[in-house]
Formats: C-alpha cells, structure tokens, sequence
C-alpha cells in the first residue's frame, strides 16, 4: 500500500480517537467504554481489509496516539514567570529564599 495512503488512514484514526477524548473531557453524556471498543472494532475490520498492511496500520496507529499522549502529559511550554525544569526551579527557590535572607539581615 502507498505509504501516504496509510498514513491518511492513520491520522483519520487518531483524529477519531482525539475526538472522542475530547468529548469526554468535556463531559458530554457518553459512555466510553463502549465508544472505544467500537472504534478499537472499526480500527481492527479496516486492518483485517488491508490484509498484510493491517497490522501495519494499527502499529502506526499506536504510535501516533502514544506519542500524542506524551506531548499532552508535558508541561506548559517555558514561559518567563513559571519554571518548568526541577533542577532550574529548585534553584530559583533556593535564590529567592537567600535573597530574602539577605534582605532580613540588611534591614
């Protein structure tokens, strides 16, 4: 199969997948469970049609959704006033709070 035939396919399944995440989270009225075994069973008919390039398609799948899970699960771009880094914001505390010693000791 032609690889950008497959890769429609695939982002026409993730944005299904995304859809119905997004209901959710905006909780309208459905029942999720059975919304995702539909569409796991509407995913695994396509691939049983694709014959050799199904597990293919739900390899590609999988990944795609997999990755944009982690993307959604990463903070907030960096933005000035909130560090996102540990390392970086631990040391920002540990600045702020020898300043305000400092300051104490001055005044």
């Amino acid at each position: 199969m032609n690889g950008a035939i497959l890769g429609g396919l695939v982002e026409q399944w993730v944005w299904r997948c995304q859809k119905l995440a997004t209901q959710y989270q905006l909780r309208q009225p459905i029942d999720l469970p059975a919304e995702i075994d539909k569409l796991v069973g509407q995913a695994e008919a396509q691939a049983r049609a694709l014959e050799a390039d199904g597990p293919v398609l739900l390899g590609r799948i999988e990944t795609r959704l997999a990755k944009s899970a982690h993307i959604t699960a990463l903070p907030d771009p960096l933005v000035p006033d909130k560090l996102t880094d540990p390392v970086v914001t631990r040391a920002a505390e540990n600045a702020s709070t020898a300043r305000v010693r400092v300051h104490r000791t001055c005044a």
